[in-house]
């Protein structure tokens, strides 16, 4: 309960504080790739760059107006705003609980290094891909029944 708490407290802090960039920071002389949703609802982590994750049922949620994410990994929640304009994407640096949770935490470290270099989303089958600026495949997401 003191956990849910003091999350509670950080997500209330992290909305009130919530900055955003406008969407011109996207580089406009870009190639379009072909439109993209915006994003909502609920994701499934499939793969971390080229590691096959799916057995770990790490889910990200992003909110209904596709400006902010947060993922369980099984320890800390990670939160981190980003803006989308059709297939580019570009994220905030991630803000997360600090709770230490033994042979938990290695993914929670790796997203929250790879997360902010992040810049482009292709869709490939039933999943979403998230690329790098130098197009390397970082995330692979595929979205849940239980989304909307």
């Amino acid at each position: 309960m003191k956990q849910l708490s003091l999350l509670f407290a950080l997500f209330l802090f992290m909305s009130c504080a919530n900055t955003k960039k406008g969407a011109n920071e996207f580089n406009s002389d870009s190639q379009d790739l072909g439109e993209i949703e915006t994003l909502s609802g609920e994701y499934q982590l499939i793969a971390l760059k080229d590691e096959n994750i799916s057995s770990e049922d790490i889910y990200l949620k992003i909110d209904d107006k596709g400006e902010s994410l947060m993922v369980n990994a099984g320890c800390n929640v990670l939160r981190v705003d980003f803006i989308q304009e059709n297939e580019r994407i570009s994220f905030q640096p991630p803000v997360s609980t600090k709770m230490y949770c033994e042979g938990k935490m290695s993914y929670e470290n790796i997203l929250n290094l790879i997360l902010p270099d992040i810049s482009e989303i292709q869709r490939k089958a039933d999943n979403l891909v998230f690329l790098s600026k130098e197009n390397q495949v970082l995330l692979t997401v595929r979205k849940t029944d239980n989304s909307e």
